[in-house]
């Protein structure tokens, strides 16, 4: 009888430790964006002069599949750890959304709950993969 108090106990505590640590890769957003609005559109005009600036490595990188939405999060996730760190894979699970009168994705990553700080951001082109902002909010 013991024993197995002991191990629904322990069994429990697995739960809920796996419940509050989990994190998937992504997760498809369920909205759009507007790739028209202004917050975004600073982003983009100021992306090429700020990457070269900074020497980040993503002069002519294409993400290479927008069809396999897990390919494509994990190219952004690798390019974001080049460039801000592996502190970005705390940011999981990123959302992915879609702009389809433009036709261009957003990847961002997400926080939990009551936690402070910002999220790498990228917007990529459907069909060429071209990067068009990477941005981290603060």
């Amino acid at each position: 009888m013991k024993k197995t108090k002991v191990l629904m106990i322990l069994l429990c505590a697995g739960l809920l430790l796996f419940v509050l640590f989990y994190k998937p890769l992504y997760k498809i957003g369920t909205g759009s964006f507007d790739l028209e609005d202004e917050h975004y559109q600073s982003y983009i005009r100021d992306y090429p002069e700020l990457a070269e600036r900074l020497d980040w490595p993503v002069h002519g990188i294409k993400i290479s599949d927008t069809e396999d939405r897990r390919t494509m999060v994990l190219e952004a996730e690798k390019l974001w750890i080049e460039i801000y760190g592996e502190d970005t894979v705390e940011e999981r699970p990123y959302r992915v959304l879609y702009d389809e009168k433009y036709g261009v994705y957003m990847i961002h990553g997400t926080l939990p709950l009551f936690y402070g700080g910002g999220t790498a951001y990228m917007l990529i082109e459907d069909g060429t993969g071209e990067i068009i902002a990477i941005w981290h909010e603060k």
